[in-house]
């Protein structure tokens, strides 16, 4: 029965998806992040009896989902009106893209690329470290690598993708393809929303229209390529797993192996902590009245302070708080903005969750308009970092936290860059 709702779900979420998608807006990405990791997931999951949910949980899990993605959509459709969503549209950011000078681009690409070098230079190593036996050391390098490099490889792919449309050169291209591979070997999430750039980035230049037997046929080449690329990640995925104990990358498959063998991947369905497991593990523990009272929030603000502000802080791990508060055993959960509010709060959250996010959304959104009055490049990077954070829909309060740092900081360097350039043009 729970998988048959699911499909129902699923059915009609991309059919509501397919509706919104030409909109491209917050809320767009935020539907499709939810259509992937509260639905398509679990259905995997449920599919091959990785895990299994009662009845009463169930209902209770899709129930606070759809309760809070309706108050989210509410609270968006009030705090951004018609009017106003382009500029925080993905529409926005082609056009934004296709103002970029090639100086500009050539810049981005520079601190892009020269910083994946100086990682590789200074560790040996240019993605993601997944392990269990995380450090301070560790949790810094893959938090630059989230918060900066691939928000900032997204904004190179987009513009490259923008300007080979524009100008057929096939330089743009390569930045393109090296950006994509570059995603295929950083994570499944990275790669999905890669893709959906550059789906929307085509779309916008070309009529599409889903009925088209040629549209069908390229959406069904991008799903079989999105899901090779997700087993690759998989299959790679234990590589850069003994990388993070034996210091070596060691690959032991062939090739085509590493594309086509599945068992990794069904492995990951079978083990895993889903989002699935982690909110019918709060559910319970709801029941029994355990709750985190918004321990998870105050230590991911504590965490977001930077050091030079607060260098004696002290922050528990949120996956340290999630085992204290449900009785389970450390490990790496699978845990959402959702499921923590959930945790902290009880279900007051169903309010206090779209709260957050929209308000959130409404706050980057301002720091963009500002940052694009003083420099439409700066503004583009601030506006793709936005995007990847809403995609993530399995980040935390802390990430929220933190983009919001970031795009502060591009507003400030778009301040410092005005006032500049006032001082050159005066002199000359």
């Amino acid at each position: 029965m729970q998988i048959f709702i699911l499909v129902i779900f699923l059915l009609l979420s991309i059919f509501y998806f397919f509706k919104i998608s030409r909109k491209g807006d917050f809320f767009t990405m935020f539907f499709l992040a939810s259509i992937l990791f509260y639905i398509f997931y679990p259905l995997l999951d449920l599919v091959n009896d990785a895990y299994q949910v009662e009845d009463n949980n169930f209902v209770i899990i899709y129930l606070y989902i759809f309760s809070t993605t309706l108050l989210i959509s509410l609270f968006f459709n009030i705090f951004f009106p018609k009017n106003k969503r382009k500029m925080i549209s993905i529409s926005q950011l082609n056009i934004m893209a296709a103002q970029t000078t090639r100086k500009q681009f050539l810049s981005l690409v520079a601190l892009v690329f020269g910083l994946i070098l100086y990682f590789y230079i200074k560790d040996g190593f240019i993605f993601r470290i997944v392990t269990i036996n995380y450090n301070s050391d560790i949790n810094k390098y893959n938090i630059f690598l989230g918060a900066i490099i691939i928000p900032f490889l997204y904004a190179v792919q987009i513009i490259a993708y923008n300007k080979y449309i524009i100008e057929r050169k096939k330089s743009y291209l390569f930045f393109v393809i090296v950006s994509l591979i570059y995603f295929l070997f950083f994570g499944r999430r990275e790669l999905i929303l890669s893709v959906i750039f550059l789906f929307y980035v085509f779309s916008s230049y070309h009529s599409f229209k889903l009925l088209k037997i040629k549209n069908i046929f390229s959406l069904l080449l991008i799903f079989i390529f999105i899901i090779v690329g997700i087993n690759f990640y998989q299959n790679i995925r234990e590589t850069i797993f003994m990388y993070s104990i034996t210091k070596k990358i060691e690959i032991n498959k062939p090739i085509i192996d590493l594309f086509f063998d599945f068992n990794a991947s069904e492995k990951n369905i079978s083990d895993r902590n889903s989002l699935l497991k982690m909110f019918n593990d709060v559910v319970i523990n709801i029941n029994k009245s355990n709750v985190s009272n918004g321990r998870v929030l105050i230590e991911n603000i504590k965490t977001s302070i930077p050091s030079i502000i607060y260098p004696d802080k002290i922050s528990i791990n949120e996956d340290a708080i999630i085992a204290e508060t449900l009785n389970l055993k450390p490990t790496d959960f699978s845990a959402s903005n959702a499921t923590l509010f959930l945790m902290d709060f009880s279900y007051i959250s169903i309010i206090l969750y779209p709260i957050f996010i929209v308000f959130s959304w409404k706050f980057l959104a301002t720091i963009v308009s500002f940052t694009r009055k003083n420099n439409n490049f700066l503004a583009l990077i601030s506006l793709v970092s936005i995007f990847y954070l809403i995609f993530n829909i399995e980040g935390s309060f802390s990430d929220v936290l933190t983009r919001i740092q970031i795009c502060l900081a591009i507003y400030f360097v778009s301040w410092l860059w005005i006032i500049v350039n006032n001082k050159i043009n005066k002199v000359l």
